[in-house]
């Protein structure tokens, strides 16, 4: 296959049929020596069709048999494949042995090779001739003949085009009946992220440096023979960023164990895999205005669904299903380094606005009987780029050009001996100077194309030396009006007004920066409380916790593995409520603990995002503030009017928290 063409027949065909492989035209064959050996009237062969095609199919691969060979195929050839096949398993010899089944096969391959010799094998797998499976054969067959002969243009290729053989070559028409459906199991999976370092590398791309621990809980996935063929592991396969890679997870160890049952009946399997992980962050623009950056840094953990059979030879479509913690967030993503940012951001260009990320699952499923799970991750650091050093590279030489100008201007007043073209070739210079600088002011780190006031700074700042240059006539240096204190105002002193007022636009994009910057900080403070944050280990306190309370920090809450993994404070993180089309998704009412729901309750407030926030529209529960409030407006306006702030609507609905205990 994929060979160039040797005879002058096979031209047309260099890039359909000579591409097809030895794999391609045995499942062809078995394909229509199953459709034949079904629709003969002979119930041994009908109940055998299956063996036979399978036979027919391993003796064309073993024979070599190509697009190339198909094309030149003849009926001593079908002879000498019918003598490769085996014997079945009851003893009896392939149809392919005996000449009235060669013929009708081979008069059918013949037909099906006309009619898409052109095509490439791609093509023609997911023709409708090949995919509608399961459809009844009998059901209308003359007009969906006739249809398919129009459709394909079959009924104008001169050959073996007639009824039987094309009936014969739609080989997707199959009364064989579909196989059961695989039952769906949500398997939940137990899973850490430390997040340890951001750094940059000498190209400026971002990576988070941590560990990430999964545990899948109850099912031995081990047990399980893949259906792909891939090797059972005791985990789930991860993408990072919809990308299947080694260098961004690589296993550490594997911790196997049997966990105790909540209500200590019984055992269940546990594993806890332990990855070094090395992750691409994605930067998204927040607000791009030079020399005002705002950027989010994401990075996406998907675990990937699996079919596996288990012992039982019972088939089943695993998906997994990340699962909250009851009573300390940090179980899901701790950032041990928060207190030390030197030590947490290793970034050169970028700055953390917080050391508190936004974390966020998003669930797929949960229509009719499809099972509900949670098989997305997804981690937010907003980051900003210190201004003062871009501040200095662009707006200070704007300002010195500008004063330049202003005394090329006031000056020419004065001076009526200097010619025009001294004050031009001054105008021409301070435009030469300002040119260098442009590229760094038009500069956008944003994927859009939208139009940003930058752009209209710059024309703003070239208009205003265009202006300049009619400054010197006589008739512009005329006085328009007199100010109170006796000074005259001519044209040339409002270009230069115009001129000085450019400069709103950066101190627009100043104050807009500071702004975001202000409104991302406002979604954390220092709590009292650490546990419903991400930031430190499970068990951490604060240093109020420390002084006021004399609490002790209880380090190695989660260092565990596998032993005790499956515990009481474990939550699914959303349910579904009422049946039929009243089918609801909601967040679980009891994904927090009582003394966990208390603290989220208590700093509850409009303008606050306690954990855990639920957008239902998009999919998504997420613990900060989402990045797509400056993205989409729609988002922005939902989190405004706090409809994902579950706290704030919990404190709405009854009053002020209950005293505590």
């Amino acid at each position: 296959a994929n060979t160039m063409p040797r005879l002058a027949e096979e031209l047309p065909y260099k890039d359909g049929l000579l591409t097809w492989t030895e794999e391609n035209v045995g499942e062809l064959f078995a394909c229509i020596a199953y459709k034949h050996l079904t629709s003969v009237d002979d119930e041994t062969y009908n109940e055998k069709a299956e063996e036979h095609a399978f036979e027919i199919k391993q003796a064309v691969i073993a024979q070599g048999v190509d697009g190339r060979a198909l094309l030149h195929l003849t009926i001593e050839d079908m002879e000498k494949i019918g003598q490769e096949t085996g014997v079945l398993e009851d003893g009896g010899e392939c149809a392919l042995k005996f000449i009235g089944h060669r013929i009708a096969i081979l008069n059918s391959l013949v037909a099906f090779r006309d009619a898409h010799a052109h095509e490439p094998w791609a093509t023609v797998k997911t023709l409708a001739l090949l995919t509608h499976q399961g459809q009844d054969r009998d059901e209308d067959e003359a007009e969906l003949t006739e249809q398919l002969c129009k459709m394909f243009g079959v009924d104008i290729i001169q050959g073996d085009n007639d009824d039987w053989a094309l009936k014969a070559a739609m080989v997707h028409k199959s009364s064989k009946p579909k196989g059961a459906r695989r039952q769906e199991v949500v398997v939940p999976v137990f899973a850490t992220l430390l997040a340890k370092q951001l750094v940059e590398d000498a190209d400026g791309n971002l990576e988070l440096v941590g560990t990430f621990i999964q545990r899948p809980l109850l099912y031995d996935l081990a047990a399980f023979a893949r259906e792909s063929g891939d090797e059972q592991l005791p985990y789930f396969s991860i993408l990072v960023n919809s990308d299947q890679s080694d260098r961004n997870l690589v296993l550490s160890k594997v911790a196997r164990n049997l966990s105790a049952g909540p209500q200590a009946e019984g055992y269940f399997a546990t594993t806890a895999a332990t990855f070094a992980a090395t992750l691409p962050l994605k930067l998204d623009a927040i607000y791009s205005a030079q020399p005002f950056n705002i950027s989010a840094a994401t990075v996406t953990i998907e675990l990937a669904s699996c079919t596996g059979t288990n012992a039982l030879k019972e088939t089943f479509e695993l998906n997994p299903s990340f699962v909250s913690h009851a009573s300390d967030l940090r179980n899901l993503c701790s950032v041990p380094d928060w207190k030390d940012i030197l030590k947490l951001d290793r970034m050169r260009r970028w700055e953390l606005v917080t050391p508190m990320p936004t974390i966020e699952y998003e669930y797929d499923g949960g229509k009719g009987e499809k099972a509900l799970y949670v098989p997305k991750l997804r981690l937010t650091y907003y980051l900003y780029e210190e201004a003062i050093q871009p501040v200095i590279e662009t707006v200070m030489p704007i300002i010195f050009a500008y004063v330049a100008n202003t005394y090329n201007i006031i000056n020419s007043f004065k001076d009526e001996e200097r010619e025009f073209k001294d004050y031009l070739a001054n105008n021409v210079g301070i435009g030469l100077t300002i040119v260098f600088i442009i590229p760094s002011i038009a500069k956008s780190d944003a994927f859009d194309a939208e139009w940003k006031w930058n752009y209209v700074y710059v024309v703003w700042i070239f208009a205003s030396l265009v202006l300049s240059l009619p400054a010197y006539l006589v008739r512009w240096q005329e006085p328009l009006f007199r100010l109170g204190n006796g000074a005259n105002v001519t044209l040339a002193h409002l270009v230069i007004v115009f001129q000085w007022a450019s400069l709103i636009i950066p101190l627009y994009n100043g104050l807009q920066w500071q702004r975001r910057l202000n409104k991302i900080r406002s979604n954390w403070k220092q709590k009292k409380d650490l546990s419903m944050t991400f930031l430190g280990r499970p068990g951490d306190i604060s240093a109020w916790e420390r002084e006021h309370k004399g609490g002790k920090d209880t380090k190695g809450a989660n260092k565990k593995g596998s032993k005790d993994a499956l515990n009481g404070d474990l939550r699914t993180f959303v349910v579904k409520t009422g049946e039929g089309k009243k089918q609801k998704i909601k967040l679980n009412p009891e994904i927090l603990t009582p003394a966990a729901m208390k603290t989220t309750y208590d700093e509850a407030r409009k303008g606050r995002y306690e954990p855990w926030q639920f957008d239902a529209k998009n999919h998504y529960i997420y613990c900060g503030l989402h990045r797509n409030y400056y993205q989409d407006p729609a988002v922005a306006k939902a989190i405004d009017h706090n409809e994902h702030n579950e706290p704030y609507k919990r404190r709405v609905r009854h009053g002020d928290p209950p005293p505590e205990d």
